[in-house]
């Protein structure tokens, strides 16, 4: 089987603050990016990554490290679209000859050699599989006016991660029709989903949070010191 990544790192991180995209923010002394491609780079099973950068960050790409000198599995480093669905529709359209491709954001460096594999595994026996975490939390629906509709049987919900992986032809034709549709898009199962395929679930990690917010960097940070491999 010949395996892709393609790592989406095209937001710009209105929501953290600062002056530069949170993927490129340090996260114990390298940027957040950084960390997502070395654990990709690693595992053996990857063949090929793309990653696809905001604007500003792609101009900056030399000086940022972001080259097959320091990554020799980056294939391609291609300019992110308006929105995350036009983002990987723009890696995908730069990959060919590939059976099985992960998409993973870039703002998640706590993802594991162990999940990329079981990513793989999972596409190679299902097609499309999503990890998932098991909610903990009670939910509930919520009207516009702010008041509680019901609540939600939560051993039905699960939180959905990233790496998602597909069959690389049953993804690219699910974006395809979802762009030429219109359709908006909340990740990339949505698009296989959208084109009536099953989306298999297998287990994700707790660990494998994703940087949004200040407070989630020092939380990745402890996470990343008790694991001890980075």
């Amino acid at each position: 089987m010949r395996n892709a990544a393609i790592i989406v790192a095209g937001g710009t991180g209105v929501r953290m603050g600062g002056h530069q995209p949170k993927q490129m923010v340090l996260l114990n002394g390298s940027p957040v990016l950084w960390h997502v491609l070395s654990v990709f780079q690693r595992a053996s099973a990857i063949e090929r990554i793309v990653c696809v950068l905001e604007q500003g960050l792609f101009e900056r790409k030399a000086e940022c490290g972001i080259s097959r000198e320091n990554f020799s599995k980056l294939d391609h480093v291609v300019v992110g679209g308006e929105n995350r669905t036009q983002s990987v529709w723009n890696g995908l359209a730069v990959l060919e000859k590939i059976d099985v491709v992960l998409v993973h954001d870039g703002v998640r460096p706590l993802v594991t050699e162990a999940l990329i594999k079981r990513a793989l595994a999972a596409a190679q026996q299902h097609n499309a599989a999503v990890p998932v975490i098991e909610c903990s939390d009670t939910l509930k629906e919520v009207s516009p006016e702010g008041y509680v509709i019901s609540t939600l049987p939560r051993h039905h919900i699960h939180r959905v991660q990233t790496p998602q992986a597909f069959s690389f032809d049953l993804l690219k034709e699910s974006y395809r029709r979802c762009l030429a549709d219109n359709v908006p898009l909340t990740d990339d199962a949505a698009a296989v989903e959208y084109c009536g395929q099953r989306v298999h679930i297998f287990e994700g990690d707790t660990r494998n949070i994703k940087i949004t917010y200040k407070q989630d960097l020092d939380l990745a940070s402890i996470l990343m010191v008790r694991s001890g491999d980075r």
